[in-house]
């Protein structure tokens, strides 16, 4: 069956976009040396982290999105979207780890870092455990996909 996946192309304009963005405005001189009430926060640190976690948004959004599409068609891709969100929601927890340091690093000193370094341990293992029992929950799904045949799976 095939699928109308054109959708997908404005969720990755705006990721490749908002990621190009932060990067070419974070460096810019003005957002370097521009300091938000403390001298550790700089308008380009701010700018860097609200494009990088808007495009770990818009990739959340996209994960979704497909995820609904893969179970919608209900033949053997239907394993993709049971699958999909557990493993986005892993990559996005890991990869937030370091957007938020974009910003806090400055903050971040010996028991604060700890804590936060603490809290991404759990954040990140609790997405792998996600991810683990999507996988167990939906093995069947899994298996269909090297049968050979084309069937639909509920």
């Amino acid at each position: 069956m095939a699928y109308n996946w054109v959708w997908t192309s404005k969720y990755l304009l705006v990721i490749i976009i908002a990621l190009s963005l932060g990067s070419v405005i974070g460096d810019m001189a003005l957002f370097k040396q521009t300091a938000l009430g403390t001298p550790k926060m700089t308008a380009a640190a701010l700018v860097k982290f609200i494009s990088y976690a808007g495009a770990l948004y818009f990739l959340w959004l996209l994960g979704q999105n497909a995820a609904k599409q893969f179970r919608s068609a209900g033949d053997r891709t239907a394993f993709l979207g049971f699958i999909l969100v557990p493993l986005v929601t892993f990559v996005i927890v890991s990869a937030a780890y370091t957007v938020g340091l974009v910003v806090l690093r400055p903050f971040l000193t010996g028991t604060i870092k700890g804590a936060y370094n603490w809290l991404f341990i759990l954040a990140i293992t609790g997405a792998a455990i996600y991810l683990v029992i999507a996988l167990f929950n939906h093995g069947e799904s899994f298996m269909a996909l090297f049968k050979s045949g084309s069937r639909k799976i509920t």
